[in-house]
């Protein structure tokens, strides 16, 4: 009992410094950075690589040449063996990053789709629509939680099955639209889900059950 609440106290203490250094988490204490203003992150990156995990996302960056030099920089200060950092990767990230990445950095893993020159460690199945989808919801004030959250995996109906139920006199339940008007609906888009970030955590997750990280601490 002593046990699990000393367990929960920490992850709570780690939660809250999280939150002061302006870091959403992701919850078993990794942080998420998404660098908006460079010079600013680059800071806030230093200074949370000694505390824990970190997913730092790359895929929609505006760096200058300077800014680039300044992160190729900072990058081997990683403390390989104690903690990661998953960087999230894509044809957009800055070439000379992508080049660093691809030579391999102690302690960073990179996920992402392979495309235009983008070789992740691990490689994600997704659409440059989905993923720009879903880097714009989360700009747009959407939670990380929503967007890495499990997509239904409910049947839908569509036209031929319409069109079968019709035949049989059934009316699908909520849908009172003929299979003709139906078809001539534009298809609805469902929420967006960042399977990037989704396959970050769960990796991140998969190393701490292996034992491959380092329990969690304030």
């Amino acid at each position: 009992m002593h046990r699990k609440f000393f367990i929960f106290l920490a992850v709570f203490i780690l939660g809250a410094r999280l939150a002061a250094a302006g870091l959403p988490e992701l919850g078993e204490g990794l942080a998420y950075l998404c660098p908006a203003d460079p010079v600013a992150d680059l800071r806030l990156f230093a200074g949370r690589i000694p505390v824990g995990p970190l997913v730092l996302d790359l895929r929609r960056v505006t760096f200058t040449a300077e800014d680039s030099r300044a992160w190729l920089a900072a990058l081997p200060g990683l403390p390989a063996g104690k903690t990661i950092c998953i960087v999230l990767i894509s044809p957009t990230t800055p070439p000379d990053l992508l080049a660093r990445f691809a030579a391999g950095l102690p302690g960073c893993l990179t996920i992402g789709r392979v495309a235009n020159g983008c070789h992740p460690d691990v490689a994600v199945a997704t659409t440059a629509d989905a993923e720009q989808r879903a880097i714009a919801a989360y700009a747009a004030g959407t939670p990380l939680a929503t967007l890495i959250a499990a997509a239904s995996d409910k049947p839908r109906h569509d036209e031929a099955e319409l069109a079968k139920d019709h035949a049989a006199g059934k009316t699908p339940a909520g849908e009172a639209d003929s299979p003709a008007a139906v078809a001539l609906k534009p298809p609805q888009a469902g929420p967006a889900f960042d399977a990037v970030l989704q396959r970050a955590v769960q990796v991140h997750r998969g190393l701490l059950a292996l034992g491959r990280l380092p329990p969690n601490r304030p």
